[in-house]
């Protein structure tokens, strides 16, 4: 699932705006209990996929064979939304930044055969559950290299769908009241190009636009993204998460102001 494309259109288009007041305006509004009912769906439907393993779910000597071969390759081919599975390491303290070291299970950890996990901010409370020998799921978005492989925005857990869920539901779709789309809130976000917020911002947005379709609502009202003929609903929003800034391209230059 590619989504850096769309945080990176978003940055080329943000420029400095005058903050006007914090009212929203219609393409950023809806009722709590509509953005609720569709975020719990599409929560849902993340976590049935990987559940299912239809995302499917990689080891950390992937990674690191990948960027022995060709680090520009390995770049691009792991700067996305991913699924590890591994066995702890070690969880380290680097500048303050709790670290998680992992590598393939039944693997002889060596210097340079494992990756590392940042785990987000939001979910760092979590590792106080984990420790050394853990089998362990994390959902990761961003990749780079330094020596080895290091994801970004990881939720690590012991079970998958509690993985899935952290992840979707605290950097994907957050919850209603977490998050305030206003224009000062707005260009703090893009001003700093904070991933995490960007995010935040292209999922809340992906929520209230589904809330306008009235046929969408129908679906998703009747339905779970649990049942096959059901599923088609969230894969969709995912396909559609590249394209989303794109259809409401001139109404975020308005919003800015953008001159």
């Amino acid at each position: 699932m590619k989504l850096f494309n769309v945080i990176t259109f978003c940055c080329a288009i943000f420029a400095g705006s005058a903050i006007a007041d914090n009212k929203l305006p219609d393409w950023l509004s809806t009722s709590k209990k509509d953005y609720d009912l569709v975020r719990v769906f599409y929560l849902s439907g993340f976590a049935s996929k990987a559940m299912n393993n239809q995302f499917g779910y990689h080891f950390p000597s992937e990674l690191v064979n990948d960027f022995k071969d060709n680090e520009f390759a390995a770049q691009e081919k792991w700067n996305t939304i991913s699924i590890l599975y591994g066995e702890i390491k070690s969880i380290r303290m680097v500048n303050n930044e709790p670290i998680v070291e992992l590598f393939t299970p039944g693997e002889n950890a060596t210097p340079l055969n494992y990756i590392k996990l940042k785990v987000l901010d939001s979910k760092q409370n979590s590792l106080l559950k984990l420790k050394k020998g853990d089998d362990i799921y994390a959902v990761c978005s961003g990749a780079n290299f330094r020596l080895v492989p290091i994801l970004s925005n990881c939720t690590p857990a012991t079970d998958v769908i509690d993985a899935a869920l952290s992840f979707s539901g605290e950097y994907m779709f957050p919850a209603f009241d977490s998050f305030s789309p206003t224009k000062q809130n707005v260009k703090y976000i893009f001003t700093n190009q904070d991933p995490v917020q960007m995010m935040n911002f292209i999922g809340y947005l992906s929520l209230v636009d589904t809330t306008k379709d009235k046929n969408k609502m129908d679906m998703v009202r009747k339905c779970t993204p649990w049942k096959p003929e059901c599923s088609q609903q969230f894969v969709d929003v995912m396909e559609g998460f590249d394209n989303i800034m794109y259809k409401y391209e001139r109404e975020f230059k308005n919003y800015i102001e953008l001159k």
